[in-house]
């Protein structure tokens, strides 16, 4: 009998421990010392693509934060940029932002290599904070070969979001950031019966547990050689 889509990933690296944030990696963090009028210190203004964007550095009441604001978009985004920091490899970091939007905006790592080469990694869908000043978290693990980073909290749509008091820590190092041993998931897609008939009692059988991704019309309408809600 003929298991359909069965998924196995081999794991080697997780979270088992971690330790205390360690120092702020970002420079000026809080957009406090300005390098000029329109400019804070560490930070570049961004963006990119067909959009009508500005990028503006605000003072409010003496607060001072970055804002960004597309007015008309076909594509690209806008969004402050700090200078790039130095981390490790395999280890554990979190990042936060307080900000304020009134749509839905994203999180970007750039990982930079030893040769200057770039990849980047979308790690946050970032809800509009529906017009006041909140907190976002998100933890990371640099991929090999990464010697900085830079994340980009980016406005990819028409809108506007203002960004403040970024912090970029690391919570573990890559030894602490790793399973002591590989571990195997297993899963299977959509929900078919010979999943429930075959492998479940064989899996069973091993005391290894598995994940099922069920189509829930599939079953709700009770479709032929799909699982039934019983089951």
């Amino acid at each position: 009998s003929i298991i359909a889509l069965v998924s196995v990933t081999v794991l080697t690296v997780g979270i088992f421990t971690v330790k205390a944030d360690g120092p702020n990696l970002i420079a000026n963090p809080g957009f406090e010392t300005p390098a000029d009028a329109t400019t804070p210190a560490n930070w570049t203004p961004g963006g990119f693509g067909n959009n009508d964007r500005a990028v503006t550095y605000e003072n409010v009441d003496g607060n001072k934060f970055g804002k960004v604001k597309i007015m008309t978009h076909t594509d690209g985004d806008a969004k402050w940029v700090f200078q790039s920091v130095p981390v490790e490899a395999g280890a554990l970091y979190t990042f936060s932002d307080r900000y304020m939007s009134d749509t839905t905006t994203f999180l970007f790592v750039q990982y930079i290599k030893a040769d200057a080469s770039s990849t980047y990694e979308q790690i946050a869908s970032v809800p509009s904070s529906g017009g006041i000043w909140v907190t976002g978290t998100q933890d990371f693990t640099p991929p090999a070969g990464t010697v900085q980073v830079s994340i980009f909290h980016t406005l990819q749509g028409v809108g506007e979001l203002s960004t403040d008091d970024y912090v970029l820590s690391q919570l573990s190092t890559p030894v602490e950031n790793q399973f002591s041993q590989g571990i195997v998931s297993v899963t299977f897609d959509d929900g078919w019966l010979n999943q429930y008939s075959t492998a479940y009692p064989k899996l069973t059988a091993l005391n290894m547990p598995a994940t099922y991704y069920i189509v829930s019309g599939a079953v709700a309408n009770n479709e032929f050689g799909y699982m039934t809600a019983t089951q």
